[in-house]
């Protein structure tokens, strides 16, 4: 498992096959990762700046019951799956078989990133 998007992935995968290419194909290649790599650090940090903007913002705002307010404001929240749980098909299974025989149930995190508190 990875925590490389999916055109990081290629673009490695790509790089790393590309050992009896001519020189110009793998330059291009690597141009190709540089240029992914560069969009995507440039995003990121528009993120974290918009996110330090709106902390400031917020205060100490927390989440929860709060007063009734209008603020001009963009909140970001971020999800990433948490894990996969497995659990048992048919409770009225009897034998060992109950426990082979799982079902998969994925957990997501969901985190409002200016007020970095699970949700």
């Amino acid at each position: 498992m990875t925590d490389l998007c999916w055109t990081c992935q290629n673009n490695n995968s790509l790089i790393l096959h590309s050992a009896n290419l001519p020189e110009e194909e793998k330059c291009q290649k690597l141009k190709d990762q540089e240029h992914h790599l560069f969009r995507a650090t440039s995003q990121r940090s528009h993120l974290k700046d918009l996110v330090a903007d709106t902390k400031k913002i917020i205060g100490e705002q927390k989440l929860g019951p709060n007063l009734p307010s209008s603020k001009d404001i963009r909140m970001h929240y971020s999800f990433d799956f948490a894990q996969q749980v497995h659990f048992p098909s048919d409770p009225q299974q009897a034998g060992p078989i109950y426990f082979l025989t799982p079902r998969k149930c994925g957990l997501f995190g969901v985190c409002c990133e200016a007020i970095p508190q699970q949700i």
